[in-house]
């Protein structure tokens, strides 16, 4: 079994979900048949507002924040939250699809991401890689690439269920404590738990966040105080775009030869 798994949030804009309508809708139009879950960082008012206006296929799983302590921001918390919903839904044998709510995708990327084989000494495959590849090596040379590399964001990956396992119960460790974001922890995770992550290319997602609600807490972590700086790293999209996404008009099924498709 292979599932969708969608990370949103409430953000403060006219509309608080516009993300997570653009991307379940996006899901929704390849007329899949698969499990789709959202797990929402919201508190239950909010999650009550969403389940009003996604389709009722969609499940809604809550991120309940800690009652006690001090909330320094990241989303590393909802994120694990993610994989544990998505480990228990499809099981050590399944896969996972894990999205971000701000992307959007070329025309049946989806369908590719469910139907595309993670091999044995692979761990997970990135679907977006930022700026890692360019589009001068990605048009040429299409298709599973193992080169070693670092997580990327967390917009799009592939998960097996036997690396979910691995994450959820690394998550349960101290040494996960020690980032707030989920990319940064799960590059801490590729490191210590020796996990090999390839990249899809062309990157069938792209990253359409205008506002990184991580960034701003990455700098207060750091010691960063300026309101400016902190300002620029909240709205730039410098880094976190791919270089060589085709365009939401580009058919992933096109990456898919003859022989693949009619057997």
């Amino acid at each position: 079994m292979t599932g969708v798994f969608v990370l949103t949030c409430p953000r403060k804009t006219e509309d608080p979900w516009q993300h997570a309508r653009s991307v379940t809708a996006a899901v929704d139009a390849e007329q899949l048949d698969c499990p789709r879950f959202v797990v929402v960082d919201a508190d239950e008012g909010r999650v009550a507002e969403l389940r009003k206006i996604l389709p009722d296929h969609w499940e809604i799983e809550r991120y309940a924040r800690p009652e006690t302590g001090t909330w320094i921001g990241g989303n590393k918390w909802p994120y694990w939250r993610l994989l544990e919903v998505a480990l228990d839904v499809v099981g050590e044998g399944g896969e996972a699809i894990t999205l971000e709510d701000d992307v959007e995708f070329c025309t049946n990327a989806v369908t590719r991401m469910l139907t595309f084989p993670i091999p044995r000494d692979v761990d997970a495959v990135q679907f977006f890689s930022a700026w890692l590849f360019g589009i001068g090596l990605a048009e040429p040379h299409p298709g599973l690439w193992r080169t070693p590399c670092l997580v990327q964001g967390t917009q799009a990956i592939k998960f097996p269920g036997r690396s979910l396992k691995k994450l959820v119960a690394w998550g349960r460790s101290d040494e996960w404590q020690k980032f707030n974001e989920s990319d940064v922890a799960l590059g801490l995770a590729q490191q210590r738990l020796g996990l090999r992550i390839a990249n899809h290319l062309p990157d069938i997602a792209q990253h359409t966040g205008h506002v990184s609600v991580v960034s701003h807490g990455m700098l207060v972590e750091g010691g960063i105080s300026d309101d400016d700086t902190r300002d620029r790293a909240d709205h730039s999209l410098a880094d976190r775009t791919s270089k060589n996404f085709p365009g939401t008009a580009f058919d992933a099924m096109r990456l898919y030869a003859r022989h693949d498709l009619y057997r």
